[in-house]
């Protein structure tokens, strides 16, 4: 991340500089307020990321003579239709109305169009129709203005010698330029094509019915500023799970810089096999997402509506995301046969980056195995968490606020685990039949900072900040449960503060969240410290709570611990690897 500012309130990300994996760890971590609602119209409060320029905004009156200039290519004219024969660069001015780019070269010939201050319309067919050749690029002119206008009434069934989008194409398919171009796919699609869709510098804005950016075989967005509106379907959409004559898996939608923003009736992405995020040397990624009722444009609500969707697996290196979605914020299939012989994996991978989600469902759903390594997630608000198979958490800087269950390893495709070997885990659940942490199977952790907080309200016995149907095991590191004193760990010593007035002492089935002689922990920064006065961790809570147990790897024997925020303080000696304040 080179540019962008990225404000967090109550986190303080320069406190992350110390090893996550570090028994010792100097941490701050806060419960982030949700975002709050207004009239269905969702925001992140305190964070700043860059838009995407807005193409239309450039906008100029076109209204000179057409005219179409090559010095290396042929083209021949009829009925307002041009049609390109050979390979070449033409470039393409002034106002077509009702007419129509149609590339007819032959498989070995690249062409080039270079849309310089040009506007093509058309009421009955695609307005550039590209049917043959080995590669065309469309090209903006530096500081020019484009339009690319389909007019026909909108439908999602088509005849394919009339085009599915306002700029369709049979072959590989290039969008570049620093200029600027519009493009309104009123009939279907906006740009679509049946093999590779690339994009590159331009300032691009896509409106369409349907799907507004489509490429078959993949989508590979570099760079630009990229607007892109479904009003009744996907902003970025691959279809082929197949593998090419040249060797190469098909269906991959990769960003790899860019500022974009997506606003879609049904999905922000849908790859037909892997979403990959990152970004190079030159370039960063910013891309927010909005669907459903999140995205202002939208006319026709869909059905699956998550912020990424994957049929195999979604890859996230670098960049920053945001998304605001009415299903789950990445979701990866598995399951599914694939045109390649094989079946999705439906794994989700966050190795970096900085992602923020606002979820209606899971904020990350994976059916197999959710696995983040590095990075920061900040998931704003979900019913689940994080949920797949199994959850492996190694590095980075996750946050969760949930209404149901915070993390949830359902074991469905695996038997239940989540481990924790590193990283921070900040886990807020609302009251209810909830769970800070959920896996029906067993939770190992052997590195790496975990706070888990359920409130106190709820004395159904039906909550705990962590629940396995196995065992839990605390090696390493340092689990904080706030608000419950149920289910305590193996593997380290631990501290109560309060007794549980049910399903105290084990692993297991729910332990109840309900406490007797419970202590209470005023809001502020609590610092854990050892009897030399050196601070073992810190965590922020935003409001009081009743009831908490810490196990650590710091712990010894026979020493002495203090926590304190100031003006609540505890002082105990751990005479024995489980004591008790009471």
């Amino acid at each position: 991340m080179k540019k962008k500012s990225i404000k967090i309130a109550l986190i303080s990300l320069s406190l992350l500089t110390l090893s996550l994996s570090s028994c010792s760890l100097g941490n701050i971590i806060s419960n982030k307020t949700q975002v709050e609602a207004n009239n269905n119209t969702y925001t992140f409060n305190d964070i700043d990321i860059t838009s995407a320029s807005d193409a239309s905004s450039n906008e100029i009156n076109i209204t000179n003579a057409f005219s179409i200039s090559t010095e290396d290519g042929q083209y021949d004219v009829s009925d307002n239709i041009y049609t390109i024969t050979t390979a070449g660069t033409y470039v393409l001015s002034g106002l077509l109305s009702e007419g129509q780019i149609r590339v007819t070269a032959t498989e070995d010939d690249k062409v080039k169009l270079v849309l310089n201050n040009c506007k093509i319309t058309n009421s009955n067919k695609s307005p550039i129709y590209i049917d043959s050749a080995s590669k065309v690029i469309i090209n903006t002119e530096d500081s020019s203005y484009n339009e690319i206008i389909d007019n026909r009434s909108s439908q999602t069934s088509y005849q394919e010698d009339t085009g599915n989008a306002a700029i369709y194409s049979l072959v590989d398919l290039g969008i570049s330029g620093y200029g600027s171009l519009v493009v309104y796919g009123y009939y279907n699609n906006g740009i679509d094509t049946n093999d590779d869709l690339s994009i590159k510098n331009v300032t691009l804005k896509v409106e369409a019915y349907n799907n507004s950016l489509k490429g078959n075989d993949s989508v590979e967005i570099e760079s630009g500023e990229i607007i892109a509106v479904s009003t009744a379907g996907d902003a970025i959409k691959t279809s082929s799970s197949n593998i090419s004559s040249k060797g190469n898996q098909q269906g991959n939608v990769l960003i790899s810089g860019g500022n974009i923003m997506l606003y879609a009736a049904d999905n922000g992405i849908d790859s037909s096999y892997d979403v990959i995020i990152n970004e190079d040397s030159t370039n960063d990624t910013s891309l927010s997402i909005y669907t459903a009722s999140y995205s202002k444009y939208t006319k026709v609500l869909g059905q699956s509506l998550s912020g990424i969707k994957a049929s195999n697996v979604i890859t996230i290196d670098e960049g920053e995301i945001s998304i605001s979605t009415k299903a789950d914020g990445l979701h990866a299939n598995r399951g599914e046969a694939l045109e390649n012989g094989s079946i999705g994996l439906g794994n989700v991978v966050v190795n970096g980056g900085t992602c923020y989600i606002k979820a209606t469902d899971d904020g990350i759903h994976a059916d197999y195995i959710t696995k983040i390594t590095g990075g920061t997630v900040n998931i704003l608000t979900s019913e689940e968490g994080i949920e797949g198979s199994q959850i492996e958490v190694s590095g980075g800087y996750t946050m969760v606020n949930a209404t149901d269950d915070g993390l949830n390893a359902n074991g469905k495709y695996l038997q239940g685990l989540i481990t924790v070997s590193g990283g921070v885990l900040d886990v807020t659940v609302s009251s209810g039949d909830t769970d800070g942490i959920d896996v029906n199977g067993s939770y190992k952790q052997i590195a790496g900072l975990v706070v888990s907080r359920t409130p106190n309200s709820d004395n159904s016995g039906n909550m705990a900040a962590i629940d396995a149907d196995s065992s839990i095991s605390v090696t390493g590191g340092t689990f904080i449960s706030v608000g419950s004193t149920a289910n305590t760990p193996t593997g380290t010593n631990v501290v109560i503060f309060g007794q549980a007035s049910q399903g105290f002492g084990g692993f297991g089935g729910r332990g109840g969240s309900s406490t007797t002689n419970s202590k209470s922990f005023t809001s502020g920064t609590y610092s854990l410290l050892d009897s030399n006065g050196n601070e073992i961790v810190s965590f922020e809570l935003d409001k009081t709570y009743n009831g908490m147990w810490i196990a650590s790897s710091n712990f010894q024997t026979n020493e002495t611990y203090t926590i304190s925020n100031g003006q609540t303080t505890y002082t105990w000696q751990q005479t024995s690897s489980k004591a008790t304040v009471s």
